[in-house]
């Protein structure tokens, strides 16, 4: 999970990213790889005129079946068209595995995919199609470095699946398994099925009555998760057949999320993160937020902020030390809250200085004093029994 102020470097982090990953499409000829495009290019201020500084380069390093490799992908030109150096043992070896898959075999593809800030899954009224059968490479990979989500194709397979089952008995297991991963992610959603005569994905809502709902009429946070988690859970499947309803727990690959909060109620933000991990446990994910409850989600090792060094225990923060400890957010507090404060601040001073006093008379007063202090937050028993604890310990009483 990256964090960091707007204009750090988030989304350019996640796009490089992207970038990097198409060195492994140049291996595969039947999609597009995802390229540096020369409007992603810094563009530099002169004061009377602006230049694309070129050559624009991505250099990555990571772990490729268990070898570690370094590349990078770069515009040299103006022309904008992209050269590659070091990606060979990427597209080599998709260029193997692709080979292998037009010959039939079963062999596991990674998925890579990634879902920008634009990504809104919004479907347009009008009949949908069913799917053909396509080829796995073109099904799982086309436009999956991109920063989108194509409800179009996911619909159409749902579609068609559905109908599969009831006509050529086809395994009711793989569209059962999508299902799960649907509902395993969206507390709001389950039972859910292609309806055909309103042709829409619906579902049945776990809270409240049991209204049946078809995904346009749903909230966007609803259709946003829901929108992610079937195409990443589509193209595990697609991608590999042969692993059945195994194929979305068994699917390697790496997605990449920009804002991994948007359009979701703080509730959901704090469970989202688990919810991904133990839905597709083969996948890495990448993200970016701005959340504070995300990021009170993570282990210490999950995080990468761009701001500042972080080496916390973050489970055990509160909301507010995160917002302003990690984040450097400042927040304002509530008259109420500055109130407690400042009398927190002044009993524990009179402890201490009952304490150190051997005037009885003095003692008398400050004990007085204490017992005024407590007044105004009598209906706060925890606040009171923490002060009077601290009375308690040091003066005795």
């Amino acid at each position: 999970m990256i964090i960091g102020d707007n204009g750090k470097g988030k989304s350019a982090i996640l796009d490089a990213l992207a970038v990097a990953l198409g060195g492994y499409l140049q291996g595969i000829s039947e999609v597009p790889s995802r390229t540096i495009h020369k409007d992603e290019v810094l563009l530099k201020d002169f004061g009377e005129h602006v230049e694309r500084q070129i050559p624009c380069r991505v250099e990555a390093r990571g772990y490729f079946q268990d070898n570690e490799i370094s590349w990078y992908r770069s515009i040299e030109t103006i022309s904008g068209s992209n050269t590659s150096k070091g990606t060979n043992p990427i597209a080599y070896q998709a260029r193997d595995i692709a080979a292998e898959v037009r010959n039939g075999k079963e062999v596991t593809l990674p998925i890579m995919v990634f879902f920008g800030t634009g990504r809104l899954w919004v479907t347009k009224r009008g009949r949908k199609k069913t799917q053909s059968k396509g080829s796995r490479l073109v099904l799982g990979y086309k436009d999956c470095l991109w920063p989108s989500v194509n409800s179009k194709r996911f619909l159409q397979w749902f579609k068609t699946y559905e109908l599969s089952i009831y006509q050529k008995q086809k395994d009711k297991k793989v569209l059962d398994s999508v299902k799960e991963a649907i509902s395993t992610c969206v507390d709001e959603w389950d039972e859910i099925f292609f309806d055909f005569e309103e042709d829409d994905l619906v579902g049945y809502a776990h809270k409240g009555p049991r209204n049946q709902l078809p995904y346009r009429l749903l909230s966007d946070g609803v259709r946003n998760m829901i929108g992610m988690v079937a195409d990443i859970a589509y193209r595990c499947i697609v991608l590999n057949p042969h692993l059945k309803e195994n194929a979305i727990r068994e699917t390697p690959g790496v997605v990449l999320i920009d804002e991994l909060d948007l359009h979701l109620h703080p509730s959901w933000q704090k469970k989202v993160v688990n919810d991904l991990k133990n839905t597709f446990p083969k996948i890495q994910f990448v993200a970016s937020t701005h959340s504070p409850f995300i990021v009170q989600s993570l282990k210490s090792d999950e995080l990468i902020n761009l701001d500042r060094k972080t080496d916390l225990n973050l489970q055990s923060l509160g909301i507010e030390e995160i917002s302003e400890g990690v984040m450097g957010v400042t927040h304002r507090k509530s008259a109420h809250f500055t109130e407690m404060e400042e009398v927190a601040t002044e009993y524990f001073e009179l402890v201490n200085k009952g304490k150190a006093t051997e005037d009885a008379q003095e003692l008398e007063k400050i004990k007085e004093k204490l017992d005024e202090l407590l007044i105004p937050f009598s209906e706060d028993p925890v606040f009171t029994a923490q002060l009077k604890m601290e009375k308690l310990a040091k003066l005795g009483i």
